[in-house]
């Protein structure tokens, strides 16, 4: 019943020797999700059944991204991800710079209306 996201696609320093590090694990109850955006897949290993599966996925996330807004505003349907989302992800990256700087966790507010 959680959904949560980040783009870490801009995480690296001009200098490095390749372009950002797009990769994310989540590890849950139910089993371990990991993803790596360059390698084109994505490995999920459940303990339920002890499985593990490769879901296929789109190579071009950016196309889906626009395709998903112009489908919107041509059939007049609200956006899978809205403005709501990307202040919820902003706050988490602001909250992540202020524990930077005072090296304590900081706690965000759950709005329950736009959870």
């Amino acid at each position: 019943g959680l959904f949560a996201t980040i783009d870490c696609s801009w995480s690296r320093p001009k200098s490095y020797p390749t372009w950002g590090d797009v990769t994310l694990e989540v590890v849950a109850e139910g089993g371990v999700l990991s993803m790596n955006m360059f390698a084109q897949d994505i490995s999920l290993y459940q303990d339920e059944g002890l499985k593990v599966s490769w879901p296929n996925w789109g190579s071009n996330m950016d196309l889906g991204l626009v395709k998903a807004f112009v489908d919107g505003v041509e059939q007049g349907s609200s956006p899978e991800v809205n403005g709501t989302d990307g202040l919820r992800a902003t706050e988490v990256v602001e909250a992540a710079y202020q524990s930077i700087q005072t090296g304590e966790p900081v706690k965000l507010e759950r709005d329950p209306v736009n959870v």
